[in-house]
């Protein structure tokens, strides 16, 4: 992967992967800047926001467990999945997550460890019908136990995909935040936001065969248990908002809705099986506030977890954009790993994708098997943000597109359909 930057600064701007697709630019030229997806969606002014109304003990003993309640109002949140959080030092961490009732409630259990007083609060995520919500912070304080309690496990809730939510490394397991197994036929449109040149004036693919993204059944589409994302080459040329282009594809995002800092993002996809030139996909995560840390891409981060080239079918090419110093890149500590070309995949086949972010380490599996493990130090990171730019709220979208530059769709030789199915997304915190 080509690597721009300047030493006379001592910084490296990493601008490839999705970031080029977007503006333009393929693999193997100069970066360019990075378009945020469809700057014309709907901002969340004027959408209801819910009222979070919390029920809870305001005592229990240690080793018993906090039953928390959760009744919602002023919108409509069936099935979407509540969160409740317990505040460690500056920090709000997911403790156990339940999916909103027909009844428009939900309840948490929690069984805290030390006897002292602990602050919760209950997140509903935003979507493209609400803004997110908070309860009001409540307290429970745990006092010491007279005599022996049952030390009751919280119930297995299967919020992610039915299975038990995996353990971390210090073995509690992971809480289930957000999940889409795809079994409806139609694309859950309160979280996915369709990607639409004709909106966004933007175009992928090269300056003399454009290709754009649409929003049609044709290039985004839900059945037999998948999200379907497909690219076409059309007899008739369509209208890309700032020209017109006869390649088209599929993309969606959680643009303005979930986002979350911190955690496990798991996508299970089978991609295109084609070994020649021509198409792209990615699975990324963007910042919600793209300007955080600077103006100029990749100051404030993107993680591609899945990046793969059709021209290189048998492999994932994770990369991760932020601005670094490339004297600091350091295999014996993993300082600076910002990309890897051993992360094997079974082409034509369903292949798990797992990306680990913890503040400070970025670690990527395919199919539980390590890929690349980045402890990263930004250049640009304040003092007051060591973790930067990756300490703030990303979103996730998926992107099936038509190479770019070093990855020029032929229609001669490539196919004029192809398609990515993704079997499931799941996030935990």
């Amino acid at each position: 992967m080509a690597r721009t930057g300047s030493r006379a600064q001592g910084v490296t701007a990493i601008a490839l992967g999705v970031a080029c697709l977007l503006a333009g630019a393929g693999p193997l030229s100069a970066p360019a800047q990075a378009q945020v997806p469809d700057p014309s969606t709907p901002t969340a002014s004027g959408l209801p926001l819910p009222a979070l109304v919390t029920e809870a003990p305001e005592t229990i003993a240690l080793g018993e467990q906090a039953r928390i309640r959760l009744t919602v109002d002023g919108a409509e949140t069936t099935g979407e999945i509540a969160i409740l959080e317990v505040l460690d030092g500056e920090t709000w961490t997911a403790t156990d997550s339940d999916r909103v009732a027909a009844d428009e409630t939900a309840s948490f259990t929690t069984t805290p460890e030390e006897p002292e007083s602990y602050t919760f609060r209950v997140r509903l995520p935003a979507t493209t019908r609400h803004r997110a919500a908070s309860s009001e912070p409540f307290a429970v304080r745990v006092t010491a136990a007279t005599g022996p309690a049952p030390l009751t496990a919280a119930p297995a809730r299967g919020l992610c995909g039915g299975d038990d939510d995996p353990q971390r490394p210090d073995g509690r397991r992971w809480v289930c935040t957000y999940d889409d197994e795809f079994d409806g036929t139609t694309l859950d449109r309160r979280y996915w936001v369709p990607q639409r040149s004709s909106a966004a004036k933007l175009a992928t693919g090269t300056s003399t065969q454009p290709s754009c993204f649409t929003d049609s059944p044709d290039t985004i589409a839900v059945r037999d248990g998948d999200l379907v994302l497909s690219a076409l080459a059309l007899d008739t040329p369509v209208s890309c908002g700032g020209g017109q282009a006869s390649l088209v594809s599929g993309m969606v995002s959680h643009l303005g809705t979930f986002a979350q800092t911190y955690g496990r993002f798991e996508v299970r996809a089978k991609v295109p099986s084609w070994s020649g030139k021509g198409l792209q996909e990615t699975f990324w995560l963007w910042p919600v506030d793209q300007l955080k840390y600077g103006v100029q891409h990749p100051a404030s981060g993107e993680i591609d977890f899945g990046e793969f080239y059709s021209n290189y079918a048998y492999l994932n090419v994770p990369v991760i954009h932020y601005l670094f110093d490339p004297y600091t890149i350091s295999y014996a500590t993993n300082t600076n790993i910002y990309t890897a070309h051993k992360c094997f995949i079974r082409a034509g086949e369903y292949n798990t994708y797992t990306l680990l972010w913890e503040p400070g380490r970025l670690t990527i599996q395919v199919n539980g098997t390590l890929c690349l493990v980045d402890n990263y130090i930004a250049t640009n990171a304040p003092a007051d943000h060591p973790n930067a730019p990756f300490d703030s709220p990303f979103y996730l979208a998926l992107t099936q597109a038509f190479g770019a530059s070093g990855n020029e769709y032929d229609p001669a030789v490539a196919p004029h359909a192809s398609s990515t199915r993704v079997d499931y997304v799941r996030i935990w915190n």
